[in-house]
């Protein structure tokens, strides 16, 4: 037992490739879905992606199942509680982010990526109704904010 596996190994070898070895897995704790104890000499593990339990007889199945449970639990409260989900873009967010995207070029010290912000804004003003009041060559006005390109 590892503090986030649990490693089985076989009592016996087994024939591999025509060499006796002894067989070692390893089943790691987000792997683990379920572990029942059968009876004081018996327990089953359902690992994910596996169609049927694992079953294993041993003399201390109480105090494996304990650790196997401590495993668990440990991985589940080192998880954040929830998954970030990633939001789709959706079309009325595409004017924000093509603004976003030509004034953070603004500051550039390339003078090529500093060229591409005034057709962001050209792009936004025509498609996206972006209020722009003068557009002139090199300078924009919007909304009293005046931008130097």
């Amino acid at each position: 037992m590892g503090s986030t596996a649990v490693q089985v190994t076989s009592a016996e070898r087994t024939r591999v490739l025509g060499q006796p070895v002894f067989l070692n897995d390893v089943y790691y704790a987000s792997e683990i879905e379920e572990i029942c104890l059968v009876d004081e000499s018996q327990f089953t593990l359902t690992m994910a992606n596996q169609g049927t339990p694992l079953t294993f007889m041993h003399q201390e199945c109480d105090a494996i199942v304990q650790s196997i449970i401590h495993i668990r639990t440990r991985w589940e409260l080192s998880q954040p509680d929830s998954i970030p989900q990633h939001t789709k873009i959706r079309p009325k967010d595409v004017p924000g982010t093509l603004l976003n995207i030509a004034l953070l070029n603004l500051g550039s010290s390339d003078p090529s990526l500093r060229s591409v912000p005034r057709g962001n804004l050209e792009l936004l003003r025509q498609v996206a109704g972006f209020a722009v009041d003068s557009f002139q060559l090199g300078q924009v006005w919007s909304h009293g904010l005046h931008i130097v390109l």
